[in-house]
Protein backbone atom coordinates (compact mmCIF):
# COMPACT_ATOMS: atom_id res chain seq x y z
CA UNK A 1 0.00 0.00 0.00
CA UNK A 2 1.28 3.63 -0.79
CA UNK A 3 2.07 6.22 1.63
CA UNK A 4 -1.40 7.93 0.94
CA UNK A 5 -2.81 4.65 1.21
CA UNK A 6 -1.76 4.03 4.37
CA UNK A 7 -2.73 7.81 5.11
CA UNK A 8 -6.09 7.48 3.66
CA UNK A 9 -7.03 4.11 5.45
CA UNK A 10 -5.50 5.23 9.09
CA UNK A 11 -7.83 8.38 8.63
CA UNK A 12 -11.01 6.87 8.05
CA UNK A 13 -10.37 4.84 10.98
CA UNK A 14 -9.50 7.89 13.06
CA UNK A 15 -12.45 9.85 12.17
CA UNK A 16 -14.84 6.69 12.90
CA UNK A 17 -13.04 6.24 16.31
CA UNK A 18 -13.41 10.32 17.12
CA UNK A 19 -17.05 9.85 16.28
CA UNK A 20 -17.37 6.72 18.45
CA UNK A 21 -15.81 7.98 21.66
CA UNK A 22 -17.30 11.44 21.09
CA UNK A 23 -21.00 10.09 21.14
CA UNK A 24 -19.81 7.51 24.15
CA UNK A 25 -18.78 10.80 26.42
CA UNK A 26 -21.92 12.48 25.16
CA UNK A 27 -24.45 10.00 25.97
CA UNK A 28 -22.90 9.18 29.52
CA UNK A 29 -22.32 13.30 30.41
CA UNK A 30 -24.52 16.17 30.29
CA UNK A 31 -22.21 19.10 30.15
CA UNK A 32 -21.95 22.21 28.47
CA UNK A 33 -18.31 22.15 28.46
CA UNK A 34 -17.26 20.38 25.06
CA UNK A 35 -15.77 17.29 27.26
CA UNK A 36 -16.16 14.77 24.16
CA UNK A 37 -13.37 16.78 22.26
CA UNK A 38 -11.26 17.57 24.79
CA UNK A 39 -11.07 13.54 25.79
CA UNK A 40 -10.35 12.89 22.68
CA UNK A 41 -7.68 15.65 22.17
CA UNK A 42 -6.59 14.12 25.28
CA UNK A 43 -6.40 10.72 24.67
CA UNK A 44 -4.58 11.30 21.01
CA UNK A 45 -2.48 13.78 22.64
CA UNK A 46 -0.80 11.06 24.58
CA UNK A 47 -0.94 8.28 21.79
CA UNK A 48 1.11 10.49 19.46
CA UNK A 49 3.31 11.09 22.19
CA UNK A 50 3.95 7.47 22.82
CA UNK A 51 3.94 6.18 19.57
CA UNK A 52 6.25 8.94 18.46
CA UNK A 53 8.88 7.57 20.98
CA UNK A 54 8.34 4.30 19.72
CA UNK A 55 9.23 5.42 15.96
CA UNK A 56 12.45 6.76 17.27
CA UNK A 57 13.88 3.78 18.79
CA UNK A 58 12.91 2.04 15.67
CA UNK A 59 10.82 -0.10 17.35
CA UNK A 60 7.28 0.70 14.62
CA UNK A 61 8.28 0.56 11.19
CA UNK A 62 7.97 4.63 9.16
CA UNK A 63 5.33 3.54 7.38
CA UNK A 64 3.25 2.25 10.46
CA UNK A 65 3.88 5.29 12.65
CA UNK A 66 2.66 7.24 9.47
CA UNK A 67 -0.21 5.35 9.06
CA UNK A 68 -1.11 5.87 12.92
CA UNK A 69 0.46 9.62 13.42
CA UNK A 70 -1.06 11.18 10.18
CA UNK A 71 -3.38 9.01 9.36
CA UNK A 72 -5.40 7.73 12.35
CA UNK A 73 -4.49 10.56 14.83
CA UNK A 74 -4.29 13.60 12.30
CA UNK A 75 -8.32 12.61 11.85
CA UNK A 76 -8.82 11.45 15.43
CA UNK A 77 -7.82 14.26 16.83
CA UNK A 78 -10.37 17.16 16.74
CA UNK A 79 -8.82 20.57 16.85
CA UNK A 80 -10.99 22.15 13.79
CA UNK A 81 -13.85 21.05 16.73
CA UNK A 82 -12.24 22.36 19.34
CA UNK A 83 -11.69 25.94 17.41
CA UNK A 84 -15.41 25.88 16.07
CA UNK A 85 -16.60 25.11 19.86
CA UNK A 86 -14.75 27.61 21.67
CA UNK A 87 -15.97 30.15 18.72
CA UNK A 88 -19.30 28.91 19.89
CA UNK A 89 -18.77 29.89 23.06
CA UNK A 90 -17.45 33.26 22.75
CA UNK A 91 -20.41 33.96 20.08
CA UNK A 92 -22.82 32.72 22.97
CA UNK A 93 -21.21 34.74 25.79
CA UNK A 94 -19.42 32.20 27.64
CA UNK A 95 -15.94 33.87 27.89
CA UNK A 96 -14.64 32.49 31.05
CA UNK A 97 -15.78 28.80 29.33
CA UNK A 98 -14.28 29.73 26.11
CA UNK A 99 -10.73 30.80 27.73
CA UNK A 100 -10.13 27.98 30.55
CA UNK A 101 -11.46 25.47 27.57
CA UNK A 102 -8.26 26.98 25.21
CA UNK A 103 -6.10 26.63 28.48
CA UNK A 104 -7.54 23.18 29.18
CA UNK A 105 -6.45 21.72 26.13
CA UNK A 106 -3.41 23.33 25.16
CA UNK A 107 -2.08 22.49 28.72
CA UNK A 108 -3.45 19.31 29.16
CA UNK A 109 -2.79 17.90 25.93
CA UNK A 110 0.51 19.16 25.64
CA UNK A 111 1.40 17.98 28.82
CA UNK A 112 0.11 14.18 27.74
CA UNK A 113 1.82 14.51 24.18
CA UNK A 114 5.13 14.87 26.49
CA UNK A 115 4.25 12.65 29.29
CA UNK A 116 3.36 9.89 26.48
CA UNK A 117 6.93 10.54 24.85
CA UNK A 118 9.31 9.81 27.66
CA UNK A 119 6.87 7.34 29.19
CA UNK A 120 7.50 5.46 25.15
CA UNK A 121 11.25 6.26 25.92
CA UNK A 122 11.06 5.03 29.78
CA UNK A 123 9.26 1.82 29.28
CA UNK A 124 12.09 1.09 26.37
CA UNK A 125 15.15 1.01 28.55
Amino acid sequence: MTTLGLIMFGGALGAASRWLLSQAILNSINSSFPLSTLSVNIVGSALIGIVWSLSEKSLIAPQVATLIIVGFLGSFTTFSAFSMETINLFRSGHMGTAIFNVILQNALCISVAGLGFYSGKFLLK
